[in-house]
């Protein structure tokens, strides 16, 4: 049996955008209209627009307006007073649209308990269940939880009965796992696999498996409201939406479309490998899979009302581009394979790597307006040393690649390069103590990549450990 509570608090964090982008549109003055960022693009316009009467060409006219803004007379200054009270304003307020303050006070409480009944020498059934409960908050920050605390569950049950024939070569599973959830319907995810292993000491073992399985959309698919501009990303679990396609236009402009509340992700997935000793020193594990999805989880843009209604015509008052999670109208597919090698030379070296293929099959989603946020390079790789020497010192070393690739997520798709990273481990073992000494790192060349589009540079991670085992 095993609970945990996870508890999230924003105590006095704020949105920097926000803060910079309701200081430029404040009042200069109180009750007055014109904004700090009015005033500052006025007088750069007007300025720009007299220097090209002068005869200036483009270049230096912007030039000349921008030396003249850049004074500071024309925004406000960061050392002032008048600055320090506006910011401090704005970073306690937490009104959506007026306030950059953010107050989540969300929270995920869950367990799951398991046991394993032996029906026999050669037999065991498991049987498991597990439940979360969700609290999200974020004063409409975030989510949309404006008026209240939103709140939401899954419980779901499990078991699995193993079987072992043919003197032991021979071992097959059976699985069934059914889930219940607030917002969607229940589903039953079925699951088969066997393993047959050759060879004198079963040294090699062939696999196959099938199974069914379903993704419930995650909170934020479910839930966020998040106004960041130029569009405003929506969830999507009360009636659906309607609006117009942003992509799609026919005789008459853009066409209309209809877009279904969220629905569970269904994922039918076929995989077959090896995995075995050539040899006494040769390790190979290799397989391939296939992956079809039905009712893809994605993000669809479109023009449309916030309210979920469509505008009486394309860009109409009130109506704004959405981004909201939906489902793909047609079967999504990804396969791959994986290759793994290891030979150990001796205790002091043992050599490893892996390559690893993963390709979605992009004539499936053809909805442009439709984003599936696949997120997986196509080509990565593994290569690596490790050993034991002078019996107690242990080392490792590894060098991970990744090819670049399409990277989505709802506030930015882009484009990621190549990345590679140099990880090293080494360890000292005091046997008589039940102590190891460890020392590491991540990225020790510090090659600094990005892994995550919008996402902050990755540098080195070094560390010391201390490792007691206790008998």
């Amino acid at each position: 049996m095993r609970g945990q509570s996870v508890q999230d608090f924003g105590a006095n964090s704020y949105d920097l955008n926000l803060l910079g982008s309701f200081i430029q549109n404040s009042p200069i003055a109180t009750g007055g209209g014109t904004t700090y960022a009015q005033r500052y693009f006025g007088a750069y316009l007007n300025e720009y627009a007299v220097s090209r009467g002068k005869g200036q060409t483009n270049e230096q006219a912007q030039q000349t307006a921008f030396s003249l803004v850049s004074q500071g007379a024309f925004q406000l200054d960061p050392n002032s007073a008048e600055f320090r009270n506006l910011r401090s304003q704005i970073i306690s307020d937490a009104t959506p649209g007026r306030g950059a303050r953010l107050n989540p006070s969300s929270l995920l409480n869950e367990g799951n308990a398991q046991y394993n009944f032996r029906l026999a020498e050669t037999a065991d059934l498991i049987v498991g269940a597990a439940y979360r409960k969700f609290r999200l908050g974020s004063n409409g920050n975030l989510f949309s939880d404006i008026e209240n605390r939103i709140q939401n569950n899954e419980f779901g049950g499990y078991a699995q009965l193993t079987k072992k024939l043919l003197d032991e070569r021979l071992k097959v599973a059976l699985a069934g796992r059914i889930d219940a959830f607030k917002n969607f319907k229940p589903a039953f995810s079925p699951r088969a696999s066997v393993v047959y292993s050759v060879g004198a000491t079963r040294q090699h073992n062939f696999r196959a498996s099938f199974g069914r399985a379903f993704r419930s959309p995650t909170q934020l698919d479910q839930y966020i409201r998040l106004d960041v501009g130029q569009l405003l990303l929506l969830g999507n679990v009360d009636n659906g939406f309607q609006g117009y396609s942003l992509t799609r236009v026919g005789a008459a402009g853009p066409l209309a479309i209809d877009i279904a509340s969220l629905k569970l992700e269904r994922l039918s997935t076929y995989e077959v490998g090896y995995k075995g000793a050539i040899g006494e020193k040769l390790a190979v594990d290799v397989n391939y899979y296939r992956n079809s999805y039905n009712d893809f989880i994605g993000a669809q843009r479109f023009n449309g009302n916030p309210d979920g209604s469509r505008p009486a015509t394309f860009g109409a008052a009130g109506s704004r581009i959405l981004q909201v999670w939906t489902n793909a109208n047609q079967q999504v597919n990804t396969q791959g394979a994986a290759l793994g090698l290891t030979y150990a030379f001796a205790p002091a070296l043992k050599l490893a790597a892996n390559y690893t293929l993963n390709v979605q099959d992009d004539t499936d989603v053809q909805n442009a307006d439709f984003q599936t946020y696949f997120n997986t390079p196509k080509h990565k790789y593994n290569v690596g040393a490790s050993g034991t020497v002078i019996s107690n010192l242990s080392y490792a070393l590894n060098y991970r690649w990744a090819q670049g690739h399409e990277y989505g997520t709802p506030f930015a798709v882009g484009q990621l390069a190549d990345y590679s990273v140099t990880d090293a481990y080494l360890g000292y073992n005091f046997a008589k103590l039940g102590l190891t000494l460890q020392g590491g790192g991540s990225n020790i060349f510090n090659a600094n990549n990005i892994q995550v589009y919008g996402g902050p540079q990755i540098g080195r991670l070094l560390y010391l450990g201390l490792q007691l085992d206790v008998k």
